[in-house]
C-alpha cells in the first residue's frame, strides 16, 4: 500500500500516521517515587522535573546511565588516531603521494621543491605542520599553499 498510495492525501496515509502518532506517544510515566502519571500535564511537569535536576545539580554524577543510550559512532582506537599528533613520516608520505610530473602550477612547483628539497627543509615544515594541528592557526602566506599539501583520500 504504501509503494501505491505513499504519502498521498489518502485514508491510508492518515491511518499510517494517526498509528504512528499512537506508537511515539507517552501514555504514562513513572515518577522517581515510583508513582505513576498518565494525564499529559503530569506526563510534562516530571519530564521537565527530571531533566532540571539532571542538569542542574551541583556535582553530578552516574553518567554512565545518559550515555549508555548514546550510540557510538566512533570507536575509541579510531578517535585515538585521529586525535594524536601528526608525525614526521605522515607529513612526509602526503607530500611525497604527490606526483611531481603533473602540469606546472604553484602548488605542484611546491610540493616538487619540498621533495626535491626535502633533508633541508624538513624540520621546518614538520615543525609548522605540526603546529597548525596543535593550535589550528596558519600564516595566510602559507595557508595559501601548504593547505594543498594534505593529501584527498
Amino acid at each position: 500500500m504504501w509503494l501505491k498510495d505513499g504519502d498521498k492525501n489518502t485514508a491510508f496515509f492518515h491511518t499510517s500516521v494517526k498509528g504512528r502518532r499512537l506508537r511515539n506517544s507517552i501514555i504514562g510515566l513513572q515518577k522517581y517515587n515510583g508513582q505513576w502519571c498518565q494525564e499529559e500535564k503530569q506526563i510534562q511537569e516530571e519530564i521537565i522535573s527530571y531533566y532540571e535536576v539532571l542538569f542542574t545539580l551541583a556535582n553530578p554524577q552516574h553518567f554512565e546511565e545518559v550515555l549508555s543510550g548514546i550510540p557510538t559512532k566512533i570507536p575509541s582506537q579510531m578517535n585515538a588516531d585521529t586525535t594524536r599528533p601528526v608525525s614526521e613520516k605522515e607529513i612526509k608520505r602526503a607530500i611525497f603521494s604527490m606526483d611531481s610530473n603533473k602540469a606546472l602550477s604553484q602548488t605542484v612547483c611546491l610540493h616538487f621543491f619540498f621533495q626535491k628539497h626535502w633533508n633541508i627543509i624538513k624540520n621546518d615544515v614538520v615543525k609548522a605542520v605540526q603546529s597548525f594541528f596543535h593550535s589550528g592557526h596558519l600564516l595566510k602566506s602559507v595557508n595559501e599553499t601548504i593547505i594543498t599539501l594534505v593529501p584527498k583520500i
